[in-house]
C-alpha cells in the first residue's frame, strides 16, 4: 500500500506544472538579431501584450529588459494578417540599458502571420537608430532587428 502511496504522490508532483506555461498562462517571446549576428530573446508576460478588442485598434508589446539589458516596444495600429507598418512614435528597442532607440528609415514593417483567439505571430523587420555607445547617433548606419514574435493569450 505504502508503494502505491508513493507512486501516485511522485505522479501528482511530476504532473503538477504539467498545463502550465505560456500556451496556458499567456505570454510569449520574440527571438532576433541585430544586423544578422548574434541571437537573443525576449520573454513577454502575459500582460506585456495589448491586442485589439472592438474598442481598442491597436496591438502594443512591451518586453521587460533581459539578461542582455535589451528591450522592445513595438505598436502595430489596426493590425491586418500580412505586412503591417509599426506606429514610429511607440515603437523602441533600448540596447544594453541604454536609451530609447527610435525607428529610422521608411522599410521597417510587422508581417503578422498569425491573429487568432488563442495565439498572435509575425516577422519583425526594424531599423533603429544606434544608441548602443550610450548615446543616439544619426549619423551612424542604423540597426536592423530582424526577429520572430510568438504570443498565447492567456486561457478563460
Amino acid at each position: 500500500m505504502r508503494y502505491y502511496l508513493l507512486f501516485f504522490s511522485l505522479f501528482f508532483i511530476a504532473c503538477e506544472n504539467l498545463n502550465s506555461g505560456w500556451e496556458f498562462d499567456g505570454g510569449g517571446y520574440v527571438k532576433y538579431k541585430l544586423n544578422g549576428k548574434d541571437s537573443y530573446e525576449l520573454e513577454y508576460d502575459a500582460n506585456d501584450v495589448i491586442l485589439p478588442t472592438t474598442n481598442r485598434h491597436f496591438i502594443l508589446a512591451k518586453t521587460q529588459s533581459n539578461s542582455s539589458g535589451h528591450s522592445l516596444t513595438f505598436m502595430v495600429y489596426s493590425p491586418k494578417l500580412g505586412r503591417n507598418s509599426p506606429v514610429y512614435t511607440e515603437t523602441s528597442f533600448s540596447f544594453a540599458t541604454g536609451p530609447k532607440a527610435t525607428l529610422t528609415g521608411d522599410s521597417n514593417f510587422i508581417t503578422i502571420d498569425q491573429k487568432d483567439d488563442s495565439t498572435w505571430t509575425a516577422d519583425l523587420s526594424l531599423f533603429f537608430v544606434d544608441c548602443r555607445s550610450g548615446e543616439c547617433v544619426d549619423s551612424l548606419p542604423a540597426i536592423h532587428l530582424t526577429g520572430r514574435f510568438r504570443y498565447w493569450l492567456p486561457e478563460e
